[in-house]
């Protein structure tokens, strides 16, 4: 059972899932009770389909979807995916019985936080980076974007524009870009579901004389990671992202910055996430930077070979896990 775009992605992969439709009237998610009935209903009449012994889900980002329903109606031994540390969605009230979840820290963070239980597995979206080849695709795209081997990329990946200080980071990292003794090439990738900053953004850059290439709609985000020698964001999850290509890379592919330079982001991150800085900062792989003015040097700071050489060792801790065979064991165990 998948939603978009999970089902077309599953469908690609050779997998027959059923399509799940539910139509909201709220394009920032399923929020009000009249919907949240709606979608009960809807997934009590999967389980009227279809009896599983166990149900594994991901999690809803925005309000609430059809995973935190399943969760709601089931009866059955339930799972959860976390994404992202200390990532749990109660909209409806109702937890799974297990989170796999990225590492210990996400383990005591999601138990301190929301009282769930957890196992740390590692991060099983990520074990397809393994097949990548990751030199190809790096090199091919930022033929694409026109860098040869002696250039600098710089990424910024953007999230919501409604995140208090969000924008105003972004004019932040746009002053520090203009400031460079030598110019880069800034790709520009909004997200997806946030598009309605893009043409302000793309005048921001443009005033300033930063040459730039908006990739905003491109399919694969790994391509757009990799390009960059730099990759700078607030907190998104696209960090990670390449803090795992950068694992199963065999050289290195850059770095990136965590900019929250105001306070009204730091308070957003942390009542959201219940932290400011991520705990792979604390790891070596990545830098939070929280002053506007020490923008420039860390930027200069993180594209010199040292600093990157340091992140692409670092990330390699990331490795090791096999987070699918550990699901699959845990479900497993649940059943008998």
């Amino acid at each position: 059972m998948a939603s978009e775009p999970a089902y077309e992605i599953l469908s690609k992969a050779g997998e027959e899932p059923i399509l799940f439709e539910f139509v909201i009237r709220n394009s920032c998610g399923v929020n009000n009770s009249a919907d949240h009935e709606l979608l009960l209903n809807s997934a009590k009449q999967i389980f009227r389909e279809i009896t599983p012994d166990a149900i594994l889900v991901s999690l809803s980002s925005l309000g609430v979807g059809i995973d935190e329903a399943l969760l709601a109606v089931a009866d059955v031994p339930k799972f959860a995916i976390q994404d992202f540390w200390g990532d749990v969605n109660l909209g409806l009230g109702t937890p799974a019985d297990l989170y796999f979840v990225l590492d210990q820290y996400a383990v005591e963070f999601s138990k301190n936080r929301w009282g769930v239980r957890a196992e740390a597995v590692g991060a099983p979206k990520y074990t397809l980076y393994s097949d990548l080849d990751i030199a190809r695709i790096r090199n091919s795209f930022r033929r694409y974007l026109g860098a040869d081997s002696s250039g600098t990329v710089l990424g910024w990946f953007g999230q919501s524009p409604d995140i208090p200080g969000h924008e105003e980071v972004f004019t932040d990292v746009l002053d520090a870009i203009a400031g460079l003794e030598v110019k880069p090439k800034l790709i520009l990738r909004e997200h997806p579901k946030f598009s309605k900053s893009l043409k302000a953004h793309l005048a921001a850059a443009s005033r300033r004389g930063i040459e730039f290439v908006d990739v905003s709609g491109r399919d694969s985000v790994e391509e757009c990671l990799l390009a960059c020698d730099l990759v700078i964001t607030p907190f998104s999850l696209c960090g990670l992202d390449h803090a795992y290509l950068s694992a199963h890379s065999p050289a290195p592919v850059g770095s990136v910055i965590y900019v929250m330079t105001n306070d009204p982001i730091k308070r957003f991150c942390d009542k959201v996430n219940g932290m400011i800085s991520l705990p792979i900062v604390d790891q070596g792989i990545g830098r939070l930077i929280t002053d506007p003015g020490q923008l420039v040097n860390t930027i200069n700071q993180q594209l010199n070979s040292d600093n990157i050489w340091d992140y692409f060792t670092n990330s390699k801790m990331l490795t090791g896990n096999k987070p699918l065979a550990k699901i699959t064991e845990s479900i497993s165990a649940s059943l008998k």
